[in-house]
């Protein structure tokens, strides 16, 4: 077959008469055309507007994912980074929630339980041994069973709630509810709020659960001002930490009222052997006021300090008119040492001035009253799992209640001297065998003498997950 030669001339053709036809087309037809293809454009732009959208949620979904498993860093909110700054713990749980994670950090159980011999009968021995989870006497005590849980929410907030149950002297089983607040964790210009039952930050040792002890019971001159338990109460504490400088301040309002607020409004006990009475909180004069100014900073290359003043005031159960005034300074100071050895060094010291408001059916004068005291230790870190601490206690104070002071368990002079060897058999857990030797003047008028002994061999063990839930020895908890 031959080709056909005029092939091209007729494609020519036909093409010149396709444009010519086409150009004759009204002009209603291609505007058509025209509108149909802008119509298609935007029908086609919109569907990749929403695929874009669905994968921005797609990938804000899996980003929420990797956070909450401990993966990479991901972009994060404004409040979410300002959290991550003040937060660093891994959490064991996490939960997407609105447009924040929910997280449990921390839970676990500390245990303290003590042995031990005392040379004084159990009722005398409580009298030396004033603190609430102290050891009772001769024989065994189950100082504390805590129950700890912490969590957050990332951006907004921080909270805890720790519960004690332990058995007294009578051997009857008792729980309380020793904190449970929030705290905000990413307000601006270094502040921060808490509120809740929470531990009064008064110094260095009353925030501390009975598990972050150094020594197995609670200083002679917190248990005179505080009472057995610590001083703790609901409220609020709002602190503020100086741009760009160690300061810190904590101011706060509290409960005046309840057996954890001996030198306020507690209805339970005595001081000065004057009666407490009840009273009702008439306004906001009757709280509980805190403050607090610390500091810390490094001394060299290889210490750490840490230094406090606090104050509380507020009322107290002697009557309307009366109050009390209490001020404290604490110095903490670690130093590391050649090898794997430490030296920690802390101090504090109390002074309250007490009123004794006039009890006219009882023929009783106003008086005031003053306490002061203090105690200083320090811990030898000679091993990685051994450790030996030496604690001294001064407790005295001036002026006469009901009770005259030299007669007063809670008042007279008293003096305490106190060996320990700690041995950390696990992470979570440690053997701690103290000697205390106590002189008190009000102990003779009872035994004919002044001077106990004591011998306490305590275990502390505790398991859970998360966080630092079990501190060793050196941390707060709180």
């Amino acid at each position: 077959m031959k080709k056909n030669r005029n092939f091209p001339a007729l494609a020519s053709v036909g093409l010149i008469f396709g444009l010519v036809c086409f150009s004759a087309l009204p002009d209603r037809a291609q505007a058509q055309t025209a509108s149909e293809r802008i119509k298609l454009l935007e029908a086609t732009l919109k569907d990749l507007l929403k695929r874009d959208e669905e994968k921005d949620r797609l990938m804000k979904r899996m980003a929420t994912e990797i956070k909450s498993l401990g993966g990479a860093t991901v972009s994060k909110t404004p409040q979410e980074a300002g959290y991550d700054q003040t937060n660093k713990k891994k959490s064991i749980f996490a939960q997407k929630v609105g447009d924040t994670t929910i997280r449990l950090n921390s839970i676990g159980i500390n245990v303290a339980a003590v042995a031990g011999y005392s040379s004084e009968v159990n009722a005398t021995s409580r009298a030396l041994q004033g603190g609430g989870h102290d050891p009772d006497g001769t024989g065994f005590t189950l100082q504390t069973a805590d129950f700890s849980m912490t969590g957050s929410a990332d951006g907004y907030f921080d909270t805890e709630f720790h519960s004690a149950f332990f058995i007294d002297h009578t051997g009857t089983s008792q729980v309380e509810i020793e904190e449970a607040f929030l705290r905000t964790n990413s307000l601006p210009y270094g502040l921060e709020v808490e509120a809740g039952q929470q531990f009064l930050e008064f110094g260095a040792f009353n925030p501390l659960h009975v598990h972050d002890w150094d020594f197995i019971d609670q200083p002679v001159i917190l248990t005179r001002m505080f009472g057995g338990d610590g001083i703790r109460q609901t409220g609020i504490r709002v602190g503020w930490q100086l741009s760009g400088t160690p300061f810190g301040f904590h101011g706060g309002a509290y409960n005046p009222n309840g057996e954890t607020m001996k030198s306020f409004l507690a209805a339970d006990e005595t001081i000065g052997g004057r009666t407490f009475k009840n009273q009702e909180i008439s306004g906001l004069s009757d709280l509980v006021y805190l403050a607090r100014l610390e500091t810390h900073g490094k001394l060299g290359r290889k210490s750490h300090f840490d230094f406090g003043i606090s104050a509380l005031t507020g009322p107290n159960a002697t009557g309307n008119d009366a109050s009390t005034f209490i001020l404290g300074a604490d110095l903490r100071l670690e130093r590391k040492l050649s090898g794997d050895r430490t030296l920690l060094w802390q101090s504090e010291a109390l002074y309250r001035r007490y009123d004794l408001d006039v009890a006219a059916d009882a023929g009783l004068p106003s008086a005031e009253v003053k306490d002061y005291g203090f105690y200083t230790q320090a811990i030898y870190g000679f091993a990685p799992k051994f450790s030996a601490g030496l604690r001294y206690e001064f407790a005295s104070g001036n002026g006469d209640g009901v009770t005259l002071r030299d007669a007063d368990n809670d008042r007279s002079n008293r003096h305490r001297f106190s060996p320990m060897l700690r041995w950390a058999f696990s992470p979570l857990g440690d053997l701690r065998l103290q000697y205390n030797y106590d002189n008190m003047d009000s102990l003779s008028s009872a035994t004919n003498e002044a001077n106990a002994h004591a011998v306490w061999l305590g275990l502390r063990f505790g398991f859970g997950a998360g966080g630092e839930f079990w501190s060793e020895g050196n941390q707060h908890a709180h």
